[in-house]
């Protein structure tokens, strides 16, 4: 999972535990998780990030890559492959294919 993701992920869930027990406060593990993620979180709308996973996803990148190259905001081909090495491999993706892609993903960042 990406950390938009889990960020989302954990909202929805203390917002369903206070629904179901009005006096409901997470332990301070939960807090903690969810005050990091909302902070280091690239995404906020939950449109945004389904886009952007199912992109990548899309692309054949597995979920390890999806996770790093979202997380990492990438700007370029040659930085995704120095930082994700496994998308440098023979054959994944030419230059071309990977700054396209990394570039649909900036533009629905763009419009969030």
């Amino acid at each position: 999972m990406t950390t938009s993701e889990v960020a989302i992920a954990l909202e929805q869930y203390t917002r369903d535990r206070k629904l179901r027990d009005p006096s409901y406060q997470p332990n301070i593990l939960v807090s903690k998780t969810i005050e990091y993620t909302n902070t280091i979180a690239t995404n906020k709308n939950p449109d945004t990030v389904r886009k952007i996973r199912s992109r990548l996803a899309e692309a054949g990148m597995t979920e390890q890559e999806l996770a790093l190259v979202a997380n990492l905001q990438l700007q370029t081909a040659e930085e995704a492959k120095v930082l994700v090495p496994s998308l440098a491999a023979e054959g994944r993706f030419t230059d071309d294919e990977l700054n396209r892609i990394l570039l649909e993903i900036e533009n629905y960042r763009e419009f969030e």
